[in-house]
């Protein structure tokens, strides 16, 4: 679901928890610069899971870049790595300013944090980062 308008994203986790979600990642751009670690964790997911993987990529449009911008950016990353959206992992990208709530929100308890956010701090971050390494700790079982 890339993205949703902000009435969307509150009702989003709900209908995304009954889909059993084991792992979930999650990131909050509020400039350009947090776009430039999130988007290369994007592209690393987008290559390591696909549709039928029970993970999901939250990002939180929080400041200057809004969810339309981000969504476009990730659109343009799937068809550079050949991925339709069919086969494509989940990937929420909402407008949020209240960021705990949308934390607190996701489905399956904590998510593995992306980027350096502040709020993330305390959050867990993926211990493997190339689409090979995530993909074999996550089928171990590893990935939080």
């Amino acid at each position: 679901a890339l993205p949703s308008a902000p009435d969307e994203a509150s009702a989003a986790p709900a209908d995304e928890a009954a889909r059993g979600y084991e792992t979930i990642f999650a990131g909050i751009v509020h400039r350009e610069a947090d776009w430039q670690e999130i988007g290369a964790f994007v592209r690393r997911y987008l290559q390591a899971f696909s549709a039928q993987d029970a993970t999901l990529c939250a990002i939180a449009a929080s400041g200057d870049l809004d969810a339309n911008a981000l969504g476009e950016r990730i659109r343009r990353a799937c068809e550079k790595l050949g991925v339709s959206d069919a086969a494509a992992a989940d990937v929420i990208v909402s407008d949020e300013t209240d960021l705990a709530d949308w934390l607190a929100g996701l489905p399956s308890g904590a998510p593995l944090a992306i980027g350096d956010a502040p709020e993330l701090a305390g959050y867990a971050h993926p211990s493997q980062q190339s689409p090979s390494a995530l993909r074999r700790a996550y089928a171990s079982g590893d990935a939080r």
